[in-house]
């Protein structure tokens, strides 16, 4: 029997409307962050069901993918990076996050986050939601996304640079993990490439 999640990446991964792919995704990824965030009352069943959840839905990582390379919305990338930065503290998400970058996209996504170009080069988030409350504490004060198409004010520039600071982090933190995971999905050449984006922050 399928989850419900499985529906959800069917429909996702059959939709050409990327709106309905966004809001797909934010779903998934805010269960995945829940998941992962979630105190066990049983370690071992709770280890279980994580393992049980990567192997059922291996599509996750195609989503996860396009979170962080669409250029419609910066909010929906930081979100992205948030729920990898989660996922990578587990043995078995980590496994995931590893297959996501081992993409080309996924590469050049990390590579331009790391760079402070995601968000500062991306379009417009004109229309998006305004910041989710649940990353609200790494943040401080959130984002006024308004209505307003016109050029920014110094305040909203501050908020950009504080957005990509936070991506930064994240992908910083994905890349420690990996680099200590041990993984052998990960071989020598993208190990070498890890260790050199945390010290210089390009490949």
């Amino acid at each position: 029997m399928r989850s419900n999640i499985s529906l959800l990446l069917a429909v996702f991964n059959h939709t050409s409307n990327e709106t309905t792919k966004i809001e797909i995704s934010r779903l998934i990824t805010t269960l995945c962050r829940v998941g992962v965030q979630r105190k066990p009352d049983d370690a071992l069943k709770l280890e279980q069901n994580k393992k049980k959840f990567f192997l059922m839905h291996p599509e996750l990582e195609k989503l996860l993918i396009f979170m962080i390379t669409q250029q419609k919305s910066g909010i929906v990338r930081s979100e992205g990076w948030f729920t990898l930065a989660l996922m990578a503290s587990t043995p078995e998400g980590a496994e995931c996050v590893s297959g996501v970058l081992s993409e080309d996209g996924g590469m050049q996504a990390l590579v331009e986050t790391l760079e402070g170009k995601s968000i500062l080069d991306g379009q417009s988030t004109t229309g998006t939601p305004n910041w989710p409350q649940w990353i609200d504490q790494f943040m401080g004060e959130g984002w006024d996304l308004g209505s307003n198409t016109q050029a920014p004010t110094p305040k909203e520039d501050s908020q950009t640079l504080k957005m990509a600071r936070i991506d930064r982090k994240n992908a910083r933190t994905i890349l420690r993990v990996l680099v200590n995971s041990g993984l052998d999905t990960i071989d020598n050449v993208q190990l070498s490439m890890y260790e050199g984006l945390l010290v210089t922050g390009s490949p």
